[in-house]
């Protein structure tokens, strides 16, 4: 025991580093099929200065992009914008995004109804990213791994939310209905909105409505 000694006060000093870690380090991914509105949500979040609908999508740029770091009312974050072209290629690549604190799926939730009446290619898109990322988070940890990982929050947003036609329903509530017994539904017990992303005038109202969850889920 005694060729250990000298090192044992960097223990209290290595634990409190990866406390610190955990407490303070911020990272959000965003994921989601190609056009299902990650960029768009980010720029109403705060995390992106401005919003071109006709820029070249995060697809067409890279597939697996760095994080940039923002600042968001005194916080930074390590923001990534994935292209939806992962999911498309190898679910396997989301992985290493997974660790991150807030991780946020982004679907096109009007055309996820329309395709799952035939199981269509979109819908099955979508269908095999809940799964995984369900899967993911419902791997059992030993009682290190608990304490050394992150505090994480998911969020599932169905986007495109304006143009929604149902009679007497809400997108929302139709997508539950959707999913209901569905192996991954409960991801979509709790924080699952319904946004329209691509209008200035509801930046405010999505801001406070997601932020507010995030921060009450990591607190």
């Amino acid at each position: 025991m005694l060729p250990f000694l000298p090192f044992t006060p960097l223990i209290p000093v290595a634990l409190g580093i990866l406390l610190f870690r955990k407490l303070n380090n911020k990272s959000l991914v965003v994921m989601g099929h190609t056009h299902s509105g990650k960029t768009a949500l980010l720029w109403q979040l705060g995390l992106k200065e401005d919003f071109n609908p006709n820029e070249p999508k995060a697809t067409e740029i890279y597939l697996y992009p760095a994080p940039i770091v923002v600042k968001f009312k005194g916080r930074e974050y390590q923001v990534q914008d994935l292209s939806g072209d992962i999911e498309q290629r190898n679910l396997g690549g989301y992985d290493q995004y997974l660790k991150n604190n807030i991780i946020i799926i982004v679907f096109n939730g009007v055309k996820f109804l329309e395709e799952a009446k035939n199981k269509g290619t979109y819908y099955q898109h979508c269908i095999g990213i809940f799964r995984y990322v369900f899967d993911h988070f419902n791997k059992p940890k030993n009682i290190i791994q608990r304490w050394l990982s992150r505090k994480q929050v998911l969020i599932t947003i169905a986007s495109h939310e304006d143009q929604y036609i149902s009679q007497g329903s809400t997108l929302k509530n139709d997508i539950k209905k959707c999913i209901s017994g569905s192996k991954y539904a409960p991801i979509f017990k709790e924080g699952f909105f319904c946004a329209d992303l691509h209008l200035e005038q509801n930046k405010e109202k999505n801001q406070k409505m997601i932020w507010e969850y995030i921060n009450k889920q990591l607190l």
